[in-house]
């Protein structure tokens, strides 16, 4: 689904489309999108990215807030760093971006929930290189929370495995 608001990609094209998880590397579009919301652009109307996002968040948590079906809220499914990705490409991760974009990102829509649903579990994620092996650098962002990943089979990345099974066969 694009929004206006939400996929500020100043026109770049999204393609070559080459699959997951190539086409975070490959699309110029995704990537302007994504630094357009690290730097909280302004959108349509004037008004920034995130703040609309922590809008969005709020009124989709005050919907939901007195509901005992609803587990929590998962902020961001895995967030990409754009065009910023090559620094992060290491097993060390990308703490400059933990730390200047993701965590504050993070504490700002984790209080426009909280500001309408204090009971609810909200799920932060880290990057989407860590779903990879790489480090994340993400700080302590409060109670009530949840850290939600990925594991996806990176079997360079497992000593001894040279399959998928394998790699998942080694206990951590």
């Amino acid at each position: 689904l694009r929004t206006p608001w939400g996929t500020l990609d100043d026109g770049l094209a999204a393609e070559p489309l080459i699959g997951f998880p190539g086409t975070y590397v490959t699309s110029p579009g995704l990537n302007r999108a994504f630094d357009n919301f690290w730097a909280n652009a302004a959108g349509p109307g004037g008004v920034p990215v995130q703040d609309r996002y922590a809008s969005a968040w709020a009124k989709v948590a005050k919907a939901f807030a007195d509901r005992d079906s609803v587990l929590g809220y998962d902020l961001l499914n895995e967030p990409w760093p754009g065009t910023d990705f090559s620094s992060c490409a290491n097993l060390s991760g990308c703490p400059a971006f933990d730390e200047s974009k993701l965590a504050p990102m993070s504490r700002r829509m984790i209080a426009a929930i909280r500001g309408v649903d204090r009971r609810h579990i909200v799920f932060h994620e880290p990057h989407v290189l860590f779903n990879f092996g790489a480090d994340t650098g993400l700080p302590d962002l409060g109670r009530n929370l949840g850290f939600s990943f990925h594991v996806y089979c990176s079997t360079g990345l497992v000593p001894g495995a040279d399959t998928c099974e394998e790699a998942e066969a080694i206990p951590f």
